[in-house]
């Protein structure tokens, strides 16, 4: 079964999924229903390194108790019983990963004093205004009728950036928005700004690429397919790190 991870924690009776990382503590329940990540022990589940990622999913126990009645009566297998659930992509980056990057790449743009908004209202409008613009010229659908603090996960200044708008397929207009807007104004920026925003463009390009591949994609995918998909995730997942490091060491 492939569904959002809210539904399938609830289908699933998951004690472990995303909703219950611990920020202060390496002795939580558990962050994923496939793995160890974030259980006592598993602590370093930011290093997405293949060795790692596989040692997490060693002598896993089972992310539920009791178990699901739904793998009752479903053919399964049963050394793979977890696997049953499938997190499904498109919903994983539409309103998760590839949204915040999307909020992030926004804010990021008020930090640094980009295209000359004095305060972040002013920021959304104007971002707003030429996302809706940019989305008409190239055939996009942008559902959202203005941009918000709400939309963006700010409720106060220190809050961390995240996509809350409605439709999903919002995030993937304006991170096409976002990586065109960047990278013609990339010239304009210097030194470590320019570093750090051609990091930017490049983690939008990435997941740009990626979610491409996926829409373009039949129900099977051919070997090529399946390597260019895994290929961009990767430099995806990589290239957030990167930024993640950086602003995290630029107090950003």
């Amino acid at each position: 079964m492939k569904g959002d991870w809210p539904a399938l924690t609830k289908l699933g009776n998951l004690r472990r999924h995303h909703l219950r990382v611990t920020w202060t503590s390496d002795a939580g329940a558990g962050i994923c229903h496939y793995c160890k990540a974030g259980m006592p022990g598993n602590a370093d589940w930011h290093n997405l390194s293949f060795r790692n990622m596989a040692a997490m999913r060693i002598d896993a126990p089972a992310p539920w108790s009791p178990p699901p009645a739904l793998i009752r009566y479903v053919p399964h297998s049963m050394s793979q019983a977890p696997y049953f659930f499938r997190i499904d992509l498109f919903h994983l980056m539409h309103k998760g990963v590839l949204a915040d990057v999307a909020a992030n790449a926004i804010v990021s743009c008020f930090d640094y004093g980009l295209f000359g908004c004095t305060n972040l209202k002013m920021l959304m409008a104007f971002v707003y205004d030429d996302a809706k613009h940019f989305c008409q010229q190239n055939r996009l659908e942008l559902h959202m009728s203005q941009l918000t603090t709400n939309q963006l996960g700010l409720t106060r200044t220190t809050d961390y950036p995240t996509g809350s708008w409605f439709k999903g397929n919002d995030t993937r207009s304006l991170t096409k928005y976002m990586e065109w807007k960047l990278t013609h104004t990339l010239h304009e920026l210097f030194g470590p700004t320019l570093e750090y925003f051609t990091e930017i463009v490049g983690l939008l390009s990435y997941g740009n690429k990626f979610m491409h591949l996926l829409y373009n994609a039949g129900l099977w995918l051919s070997t090529r397919q399946r390597d260019d998909i895994i290929s961009s995730g990767d430099k995806f997942v990589a290239s957030f790190m990167s930024l993640a490091q950086t602003a995290y060491d630029n107090d950003l």
